[in-house]
């Protein structure tokens, strides 16, 4: 429209001239170049009222699709433990089939169906893990169509880099460079910003950027990390006390937020935030308000929000463990940062500025790169991004004396090209076959018993038995308390729902096996059958649960004893 609408308002006034020369016509000039330019105004206005919502619309869609994506992953979780939980039961079966003699027709029915069921587990699980997949897949798409943007030149690319700099971001990427001139148009708003990013971007860099070119940039930044507070002290750190409301109160004290007041406040790994704690940061951010422990009497801040996480904010909605409320107040302006091996062009940049600032800090002259170094350099995944990497150059000029870094300096190792989730097991803890490394594995396959089997190099049924184990072992540690062993086995509230639901399908079918018996001992005998792909040191678990079963409800197990 725009380029049909421009050349419309050429044509007709090169055409203006023209005829009047050759044919002495006079074409009227004012009003169709008027409404022309008024169509070329309106089309320029409405394609980026469209652009806007059209980021807008995407936006939702991705939330959709992350609700959509929870639900499916979810039912994903209950179809691979009902599965599990069936190819234990005809395990069973065929034993019995193979111990009895009177009853050899019915159990083989049994089995038969037990088998049937199975498939139709096993193909639903499928499935749903193709769904899922299909829905990552589109969640990755949308996360790239919202990130795109006009093309700059290359004034425009110097000028922004020479503005990063001051500001201490190091930087050539398109895209970062990008990122840094929208986030110096919401700067100015009133608008709360979100920085996602994982560890090491630099998200504290880009909230400082924010204050520095906000209208609040002469008054005070003070920064939190959400993470390192103390659960009891959250509400006396981030709002403040009064002398004598609790013991060692010796004076009134002011919180982060008032220490902010008309200035900014950054709130750093806001992901990691109970969900009780994001209930009262809710209401400051609504009312402006709060009162300090002890106090009476409100009081009132204006204040600017910046939030930084590592975490997926918009799976923890659709989880549970992030509110949703917050969420929509964070997210006022969204910038996600790169990692770094996502920039690879900035890789030689940081290792001439850090060989030269790591060197002098250490009384050496600064070490040259072999080439063989640099492309280990820009191969490498660097997990903990910028930090690992200057880390990682620290340690080679502390252990190195000559004027060159080589590949063999750095220690990188044979990480240094391998894509994420091909790590042997050996690379994930010293002895692969320990609870802790098991457990480590779990957690960053996110409890993907297929994934984990994978990595480990095990089947599935052996990485099924052991986080069996530690669930039965976190049941009887937490005395039963199944949110709290669920806690502590997923070590992270983002992986919460999937091992809750696991572990409640473990205790419940391990209490429908043992319930038929009228003893403790009659039902562990059948136990030890049932579990014998189970780790020794487990089974006490398994017998601990049991006990305390039969201890706790004696009646029911007496009556049917004599019932039979």
């Amino acid at each position: 429209s725009l380029i049909l609408a421009g050349t419309a308002i050429a044509i007709y006034g090169a055409l203006i001239p023209l005829t009047l020369i050759a044919a002495h016509l006079v074409f009227p000039l004012a009003m169709p170049l008027t409404a022309a330019l008024l169509v070329l105004v309106g089309t320029t206005i409405w394609s980026h009222l469209t652009a806007h919502q059209r980021l807008m619309l995407l936006e939702q869609d991705m939330l959709r699709l992350q609700q959509e994506a929870a639900a499916v992953r979810e039912a994903l979780v209950l179809r691979e433990t009902r599965a599990e939980t069936l190819q234990e039961d005809l395990a069973v079966a065929r034993a019995g089939i193979m111990q009895s003699t009177g009853q050899q027709e019915e159990l083989t029915r049994s089995a038969d169906v037990l088998r049937s069921q199975l498939a139709d587990a096993q193909a639903q699980e499928d499935e749903a893990r193709r769904k899922l997949q299909g829905l990552e897949h589109q969640l990755h798409s949308l996360r790239a169509a919202t990130s795109e943007h006009l093309a700059m030149g290359d004034v425009e690319l110097d000028r922004l880099r020479d503005e990063c700099r001051q500001l201490g971001i190091i930087t050539q990427d398109h895209g970062l460079l990008r990122l840094y001139r929208d986030l110096k148009k919401g700067a100015k708003s009133p608008l709360t910003v979100l920085v996602l990013g994982e560890p090491g971007t630099g998200k504290e860099l880009f909230a400082r950027a924010v204050h520095r070119l906000s209208p609040r940039a002469g008054k005070t930044f003070i920064a939190v990390n959400m993470a390192a507070i103390s659960p009891e002290l959250f509400v006396s750190e981030l709002f403040g006390h009064t002398r004598g409301s609790f013991t060692g109160a010796m004076a009134d004290r002011k919180g982060y937020f008032e220490l902010a007041n008309h200035g900014t406040i950054f709130l750093d790994e806001i992901g990691d935030l109970r969900l009780e704690h994001q209930s009262k940061l809710l209401r400051v951010l609504q009312e402006k308000s709060f009162y300090r422990v002890g106090a009476t009497i409100p009081t009132t801040v204006d204040v600017r929000i910046v939030a930084a996480t590592n975490r997926d904010l918009q799976r923890g909605v659709s989880e549970g463990w992030f509110r949703e409320d917050l969420y929509f107040r964070l997210t006022g302006l969204v910038f996600r940062l790169p990692p770094l091996r996502e920039r690879t062009g900035d890789v030689p940049i940081f290792a001439d500025i850090f060989l030269t600032e790591i060197a002098t800090q250490m009384g050496k002259p600064a070490p040259r790169l072999s080439n063989e170094a640099l492309l280990a350099l820009v191969e490498h995944e660097w997990k903990g991004n910028v930090r690992e990497f200057r880390h990682c150059l620290e340690q080679a000029i502390a252990l190195n004396d000559g004027p060159l870094l080589t590949k063999e300096s750095l220690r990188l190792g044979s990480a240094s090209a391998s894509p994420a989730g091909r790590a042997k097991p050996a690379q994930i803890l010293p002895d692969p076959a320990s609870d802790a490394a098991v457990l480590n594995c779990l957690r960053q396959h996110g409890f993907d018993m297929q994934a984990t089997a994978k990595t480990l190099g095990w089947d599935r049924s052996t990485v099924t038995q052991r986080l069996k184990g530690l669930c039965f072992q976190a049941l009887v540690e937490a005395d039963g308390d199944q949110a709290k062993a669920a806690l502590a086995i997923a070590g992270d509230p983002s992986r919460l729902r999937t091992v809750e639901l696991k572990l409640m399908d473990y205790h419940s079918h391990l209490m429908s096996v043992i319930e038929p018996f009228a003893t403790a001992n009659e039902a562990l005998l059948d136990c030890k059958r049932r579990f014998k792909n189970l780790p020794d040191r487990h089974f006490s678990s398994v017998e601990t649960l049991v006990r305390q079963f039969f201890r706790t409800n004696p009646t029911d197990h007496i009556g049917q004893a004599k019932g039979s």
